[in-house]
């Protein structure tokens, strides 16, 4: 076999070798982003429940120590939650509303947290009654 016969060989396998690798990759990386977004989840979902009892603590108002585990719970909901967003290409309004109608987003605290995270380009505009009116 000549050299250039030989180069062409090498060349074809190292290509196949490639794409089989990319491929591998690309299913890791998927399988990867899906365990990521369930762990986010789950946390979000934990730390509801927590932010839950603390919101039906007789202590909520009367006890520093309980408001401060309320503020950390919060707190740790709106990071956990821009994990969440971080995840999710596109992040917007439909997402959001996908994210309602799955139960993701439970109340309209929730809703407007997320709203936070929107690209300014992406907020629809919602007509807001006067008062008055």
């Amino acid at each position: 076999m000549d050299l250039d016969r030989l180069v062409a060989v090498a060349g074809t396998v190292a290509s196949v070798a490639g794409l089989l690798l990319a491929a591998a990759q690309t299913i890791r990386l998927r399988d990867l982003k899906r365990r990521t977004a369930t762990d986010i989840w789950q946390a979000i979902g934990d730390d509801l429940s927590l932010i839950d009892s603390l919101e039906k603590s007789k202590l909520l108002n009367q006890n520093e120590g309980v408001s401060a585990a309320y503020k950390g719970a919060t707190n740790l909901y709106r990071h956990l939650l821009r994990l969440a967003i971080l995840e999710e290409h596109p992040f917007n309004e439909e997402t959001i509303e996908r994210w309602r109608a799955a139960g993701k987003l439970a109340t309209d605290w929730q809703v407007a947290q997320a709203r936070r995270y929107l690209e300014t380009k992406d907020i629809k505009n919602k007509k807001v009654a006067k008062e008055g009116a």
